[in-house]
């Protein structure tokens, strides 16, 4: 059986300062990850309450996107394949997520299904709203020729 050799005092404070640099290094990335949080965030001029989770800035700025788009609408009634390229613009990859950002905004009474895939604004829910440039630049890919 072999033995295990003590680690020096040296040996641990090394083992120490790799373990805090991995720390830092994992500390910075996450700190870019909020810049650009950050930046999305002005870009988008979301302002609803704070989000509880990080990831849910993304969920607030597509969310607000989708109003900004039914607001625009002629009819007020939008299909989500007219919404998809508009929330892919926004980086929703996957259809199941855009159609969780569908459900939970029903679900919170800011849209209402009038029939399959087809949606509108709930009333009572402003009709007119200050577009962003990134909206309108994704609204621009929609109806471009």
């Amino acid at each position: 059986m072999p033995t295990v050799k003590p680690r020096t005092v040296e040996q641990r404070l090394i083992a120490e300062i790799r373990r805090k640099r991995a720390d830092l290094k994992r500390l910075e990335r996450e700190i870019v990850q909020l810049e650009l949080q950050i930046n999305r965030v002005r870009r988008t001029g979301v302002r609803t309450a704070a989000p509880e989770r990080i990831s849910s800035v993304r969920r607030l700025t597509v969310e607000a996107a989708i109003i900004d788009r039914l607001a625009l609408s002629v009819p007020p009634e939008t299909t989500a394949d007219q919404l998809w390229p508009l929330v892919q613009a926004l980086g929703v990859k996957s259809r199941s997520t855009f159609r969780s950002h569908l459900r939970r905004m029903k679900e919170a009474g800011v849209l209402v299904s009038v029939s399959p895939g087809h949606w509108r604004l709930a009333p009572g829910i402003p009709r007119s709203r200050k577009v962003s440039p990134e909206v309108a630049e994704a609204f621009a890919y929609l109806t471009r020729d």
